[in-house]
């Protein structure tokens, strides 16, 4: 019941998190929020060695929070970009292509988290935001290239 009460709460503040998110631009906008977002969450994790223990246990419950509110402000973003970019005629090569970087993600992230998060400690933490930050900020600046270039390759997109 819980499960479903919280996948019911992550619907609802998902939609009102991303209202008006109707363009490539638009999706590229709450990807970087949602990537502040994650990144204040990485900070916070990262001091929370500092207090006691029930103060730690309050900053890694603030520290999840925010990192919950960065996953459902920049998945949207996520999924608005992948659409909104992939040619209206090459929608499934696209997708599958989107979803290859994942599953590279999904590979190099244990690795990555381990060695950055618990051998670096909190230097690692920062890391890991600013690694988040300038993967969001990229990824604005390569979306508003492709969405200039698009037409040059005869590349008609669903939205823009």
């Amino acid at each position: 019941m819980a499960f479903g009460a919280a996948l019911g709460g992550l619907a609802l503040f998902q939609v009102r998190l991303t209202r008006g998110v109707d363009s490539v631009a638009d999706s590229a906008r709450v990807y970087v929020r949602g990537a502040v977002w994650i990144g204040a969450a990485f900070m916070l994790i990262a001091f929370s060695d500092r207090p006691g223990p029930l103060a730690a246990a309050v900053v890694l419950l603030v520290g999840a929070s925010s990192h919950v509110v960065g996953e459902m402000v920049s998945s949207p973003g996520q999924w608005g970009l992948s659409v909104g970019l992939g040619p209206v005629e090459r929608q499934g090569q696209y997708q599958g292509f989107a979803g290859m970087g994942w599953s590279l993600a999904s590979k190099v992230a244990p690795l990555l988290i381990t060695t950055l998060c618990i051998e670096w400690g909190r230097p690692g933490w920062f890391v890991m935001a600013a690694v988040i930050g300038g993967a969001a900020v990229a990824l604005g600046a390569a979306s508003r290239w492709a969405l200039r270039s698009r037409g040059r390759y005869g590349a008609a997109s669903a939205t823009g």
